[in-house]
């Protein structure tokens, strides 16, 4: 009985003799027992450790539809995308498991959370007490038996099992309806996080959920343009051409991720002034990414004439933990 409930719970082999005995034996009313146990011991311990300083924690990455592509299998699609920073005291339980599901969970419900933009700016801070109040939707479905919880809900259920405060910072959304494929114009999602997590799930898969959890993470807005307007249709009938486009993005984020850029083309480090040097291709190495944007744009013949360009950062949103000062902390 003991194992049968930790199949379907987080419950510990001591606290799942515990809610037997004190059940007297009954399944049902052992499992009740621990949602009550759960519920009043998370509201005390999050009282207990509220004031503690939380420097440590993750940032994490959802991009539930990339945006305009070839939509293979698919209808045509929007895009919706989010990054949330989830914080803790230590390291150690910021590579737990249990707090690295919460915030690939988190940043999931923020994607689907998020209102549509129809223009600049694309990326829009999320209220984190609206959030708070808002069902957790769950990533992964899994053996667990878990009732619905609100985010506020699964954060004190998880400062209960890691006995630590846990804050949830910030969040943003990146959430634009689909854009004709006819008007020339597309907008797409890319985002990196460095040194995700081995169990984070990243995919190169156009259909598939992206996902990563790690130190410093990058959401980025990207815009693609063609003269004439028919040229995208084609370009994204091509496989290779939306795989090509994906390293690109994905170098581009990189990019911001790792050369932390402070605007796109104007003022001191912008990005399209920094050596592109983060690809991982030879051919664009060591160009200024505004050069190489150009010449990646010509090579596909985007558009026409010699400095047009085809594919651009619109916006971009950069985010490293514990970057801010104890008192915006404990404010």
């Amino acid at each position: 009985m003991v194992a049968e409930i930790r199949k379907r719970t987080t419950a510990s082999v001591l606290k799942a003799r515990e809610a037997l005995v004190a059940s007297n034996g009954d399944m049902e009313k052992a499992l009740e027992w621990l949602d009550n146990d759960r519920i009043s011991g998370g509201e005390q311990k999050a009282q207990k450790v509220g004031k503690r300083f939380t420097g440590e924690g993750l940032i994490g990455v959802s991009v539930v539809t990339r945006g305009s592509s070839s939509g293979a299998g698919m209808v045509p699609q929007g895009t919706r995308a989010a990054m949330i920073e989830l914080n803790c005291e230590t390291d150690y339980v910021g590579t737990n498991e249990l707090f690295r599901k919460l915030a690939q969970d988190l940043a999931f419900t923020v994607a689907y959370l998020g209102e549509t933009s129809r223009s600049s700016p694309f990326m829009t801070p999320m209220d984190i007490s609206y959030i708070q109040n808002a069902p957790l939707i769950r990533r992964d479905v899994d053996n667990t038996i878990t009732k619905p919880v609100t985010v506020a809900e699964a954060i004190r259920d998880l400062i209960y099992a890691c006995s630590e405060n846990i804050t949830f910072r910030r969040a943003v959304s990146f959430v634009h309806d689909m854009i004709p494929m006819v008007s020339g114009v597309g907008l797409r999602a890319a985002s990196y996080v460095h040194g995700a997590l081995p169990n984070s799930n990243p995919s190169s898969q156009v259909s598939a959920v992206i996902e990563a959890q790690g130190r410093i993470g990058a959401l980025a807005a990207v815009g693609l343009r063609t003269a004439p307007e028919s040229r995208l249709s084609e370009l994204f009938k091509d496989p290779a051409f939306e795989r090509d486009l994906q390293v690109m993005e994905r170098g581009l984020s990189r990019q911001i991720a790792g050369m932390s850029p402070l605007s796109i083309r104007d003022g001191p480090n912008a990005l399209y002034d920094q050596s592109f040097d983060l690809l991982g291709t030879a051919a664009y190495a060591g160009q200024p990414v505004d050069q190489v944007l150009e010449n990646w744009s010509q090579e596909r013949n985007m558009v026409s004439g010699n400095t047009s360009t085809g594919l651009d950062v619109l916006e971009f949103v950069r985010w490293e933990v514990g970057g801010w000062s104890d008192e915006e902390n404990l404010s």
